[in-house]
């Protein structure tokens, strides 16, 4: 079996943040966007901070402003365009075609740079990354230690750390 490659896209190879890059750039283009989003966010950031929601809503509430665009594709696509040269160099000096990526920002901002990329992303990526893993553990065992409680054992298999068996 050949070894596979599997990066977190934020702060990995793509640096800083990509959502965070997107919202703060969408924000300063758009100001009048910025001036009916920020409100909303200051009651959800304090209700996130006061742990009345999870962090699960909180993301879907930071990302509520894109329901308002109408070509959100060709947004992204400029976006991409102005901030393709920030994918990390070593990782363009090593890149594979079988690559995976995963990453904790939304899909549709990250999918289309791994594209441009030619990796694969996100849920096709998770369940190759588990399939692999399983292959390299070899036995049904490996199974719970996917789907083992500790928070280690989860970044294990969603692909956060290295690859390395378990005892």
């Amino acid at each position: 079996m050949r070894p596979m490659n599997t990066y977190d896209f934020d702060k990995t190879i793509f640096y800083p943040d990509s959502s965070v890059t997107f919202v703060r750039w969408y924000m300063r283009r758009h100001p009048f966007a910025l001036l009916c989003w920020l409100p909303r966010m200051a009651v959800i950031g304090l209700a996130y901070l006061l742990n009345l929601i999870p962090k699960e809503k909180l993301k879907e509430n930071i990302f509520s402003f894109v329901r308002r665009i109408d070509d959100i594709d060709t947004v992204l696509k400029v976006y991409w365009d102005e901030h393709e040269s920030w994918i990390a160099p070593w990782y363009r000096a090593q890149h594979r075609p079988d690559d995976i990526v995963i990453s904790a920002s939304p899909e549709f901002v990250v999918k289309p740079m791994t594209d441009r990329l030619g990796i694969a992303l996100s849920r096709q990526a998770s369940k190759r990354l588990q399939e692999n893993m399983l292959q390299y553990f070899q036995g049904t065992s490996a199974r719970a230690k996917c789907t083992a409680a500790t928070a280690t054992a989860r970044k294990r298999c969603a692909g956060s750390m290295p690859l390395t068996p378990v005892p």
